[in-house]
């Protein structure tokens, strides 16, 4: 069963797996204000939501493209 995951190249996965795509969009913003807090105005997060498949042994990472990312930020506002 897929599931998703707020991913960065730099800051790596979060800790959570989540059910939904807006999940795992707010867990990156969040990541991304306490890098603000922690490390100033101008650090960031490069965690985004990210799509997982598979079996841990060999599971796939699928990033959202923009007009998902576009449809999550659209749900999340209507939320």
């Amino acid at each position: 069963m897929p599931y998703y995951i707020a991913y960065g190249f730099v800051r790596g996965a979060c800790c959570h797996k989540h059910r939904s795509a807006i999940a795992a969009e707010r867990c990156a913003r969040k990541d991304d204000r306490a890098c603000r807090r922690h490390y100033g105005r101008s650090a960031y997060s490069d965690r985004q939501p990210t799509r997982v498949t598979g079996e841990p042994e060999q599971y796939h990472r699928e990033r959202l493209t923009e007009d998902a990312r576009r449809a999550v930020d659209v749900e999340a506002a209507g939320a």
